[in-house]
């Protein structure tokens, strides 16, 4: 929980410091920060691509798998080692989401 709450917290910042077309709805209160930022202006360039690992998303992938809950209990699970090589195709094929407009 505390990792996430920081994930959180720095992707708050990030978005706030940039005009980022990926930027990810955060609450009610803060929504995604677009046209929001410190100084007026946008400072950096920021990109984030998160690919949330539940049974819908890793099912549309089409990896030639059916994932279930238990399969996505064991990939969240990072300290698992012999998930290395099916996180590393997730992250191959979740890569097309990855925009070349956006690394102009």
């Amino acid at each position: 929980m505390l990792m996430q709450d920081a994930s959180w917290q720095n992707q708050i910042i990030l978005q706030w410091l940039s005009n980022s077309p990926t930027a990810q709805y955060i609450d009610m209160e803060i929504e995604s920060l677009k046209d929001d930022f410190i100084g007026n202006k946008a400072l950096i360039k920021y990109l984030r691509y998160n690919f949330p690992i539940t049974e819908n998303d890793l099912n549309g992938l089409d990896l030639g798998k059916t994932f279930n809950n238990k399969d996505v209990e064991s990939l969240i699970e990072m300290s698992n080692a012999e998930n290395r090589k099916e996180l590393y195709n997730i992250g191959v094929a979740a890569s097309k989401s990855v925009l070349k407009k956006h690394f102009d």
